[in-house]
C-alpha cells in the first residue's frame, strides 16, 4: 500500500478530529510533483513551512493544554483520602493517558509523512 493512502486511513482510524489539523500529504505530494526537478529542494521548503506551522501551532496548543490537565489530575491524587474510592481519578488518569499516546501518534504520522515527501525532493 502506498504511503499517502495508508497516511490517510492511519489519520481517520486513529484520529477523526483531529484530520484537518495533520499535514495534508496528497497535496504537498501533488506540490511537489508539479515542480521543476532542478528547484524541487527549495519548492518543498517553501510548502512545507505553511504545514509545519499548521502542525507546530496544533501541537504546542495541545502540549499546553495536557500541562494543565496535568496538574488538575495532580490535585486530584492529593486530594483523595485514604479510604476514598479511586475509581474516578484512575479512569481519569487512563483518559489522560489515552490522550498523551495520541499525540504521539499524531507526531509519528506527521514525521513519516514528511520524511516520506523529503525522499521524494532528493530522487
Amino acid at each position: 500500500m502506498k504511503f499517502g493512502k495508508e497516511f490517510r486511513i492511519k489519520i481517520s482510524n486513529i484520529m477523526p478530529e483531529w484530520e484537518h489539523e495533520c499535514m495534508s500529504y496528497k497535496e504537498l505530494k501533488k506540490q511537489l510533483n508539479l515542480m521543476d526537478p532542478e528547484s524541487r529542494d527549495e519548492g518543498f521548503k517553501r510548502l512545507l513551512q505553511n504545514e509545519l506551522v499548521k502542525m507546530n501551532d496544533f501541537f504546542s496548543n495541545k502540549e499546553e493544554e495536557y500541562k494543565n490537565r496535568l496538574q488538575e489530575l495532580k490535585r486530584e491524587v492529593a486530594d483523595l483520602d485514604s479510604g476514598e474510592d479511586a475509581t474516578q481519578v484512575m479512569v481519569d488518569l487512563l483518559q489522560f493517558h489515552n490522550q498523551l499516546v495520541l499525540l504521539l501518534r499524531y507526531y509519528e504520522l506527521n514525521f513519516d509523512g514528511i520524511h516520506i515527501l523529503h525522499h521524494v525532493t532528493n530522487s
